[in-house]
């Protein structure tokens, strides 16, 4: 943990000082900050692209005029990478929630060119695409695996159990959440966006996380939970068999149903 210098600082000087600096490449604010969502609870978002990044992470959290503030750093490297890329890029891949950010992002100062070019290119071309079929498919199967293993510690009396149920069922739903997009096609774009899209096009759906944050007890919040994960499947997806066995591939390569048919009659034949 570090001291955070900009704590008192306005934002304004902040950017200007940044803007001076030989090593920043280019600026731009990013997420809601100067964006007509931004209010008096809004955080600071800013995109930092630099000739070098130093070792280690590429994301700080410090503060500035008493607000949290992110700040991404992009190595122009990357930047040159990210505008080389082929596209459609899948949805859900790191590059594509870089490049929602770029294509939204309020360019404050950028050396080059590069992030305006960039910003172009991504306004005038379809360049987000599904996510993988593999990222699907870990969806789908994260969804059954979590909704199996809860049904199973639901059924059992221990109250170490209903304890780790009731937490398990916690981030289980966070990720029921980040699924229904995967498995629509969307890519995440947070929490906030998220409600704000089940607001305007799946109220139904918002209605059933309504009902798991309002259920008392474990068994009321594992019926509330588990009708959300029926409706992110949807029709498309029926739940696992209890008594079916599922493989989960740790690599796509070509046909992922033969891949998994390798595997379980290896399976089989160990038990022949």
């Amino acid at each position: 943990m570090f001291p955070a210098p900009t704590a008192t600082w306005r934002l304004d000087d902040v950017l200007a000082k940044l803007r001076t600096q030989r090593a920043v490449a280019g600026l731009a604010l990013i997420g809601s900050t100067g964006g007509a969502a931004f209010h008096a609870q809004s955080d600071y978002d800013l995109l930092l692209v630099v000739d070098r990044l130093p070792d280690g992470g590429h994301v700080l959290l410090t503060s500035i005029d008493g607000r949290l503030c992110d700040v991404v750093f992009l190595a122009a490297e990357a930047l040159e990478q990210l505008e080389a890329r082929r596209r459609p890029v899948p949805a859900g891949e790191p590059e594509a929630t870089l490049l929602l950010w770029i294509a939204n992002a309020t360019i404050l100062h950028d050396r080059q060119g590069r992030l305006a070019r960039l910003q172009a290119t991504l306004a005038a071309e379809d360049w987000l695409g599904p996510p993988t079929a593999q990222r699907q498919a870990e969806a789908v199967a994260g969804l059954n695996y979590n909704l199996r293993q809860n049904r199973r510690m639901l059924a059992v009396a221990d109250p170490v159990y209903q304890r780790a149920l009731a937490l398990r069922l916690l981030y289980a739903v966070a990720d029921a959440c980040s699924a229904y997009f995967t498995l629509r096609d969307q890519p995440w774009r947070g929490e906030k966006a998220a409600i704000r899209h089940w607001q305007s096009h799946d109220p139904k759906f918002l209605e059933k996380l309504d009902a798991f944050h309002d259920a008392a007890g474990v068994a009321a919040r594992f019926a509330a939970y588990e009708a959300v994960v029926v409706a992110v499947l949807g029709p498309q997806q029926p739940l696992w068999e209890a008594a079916s066995t599922q493989i989960s591939l740790a690599n796509f390569r070509g046909d992922h149903e033969a891949q998994a048919a390798a595997v379980y009659h290896f399976w089989a034949a160990l038990l022949a």
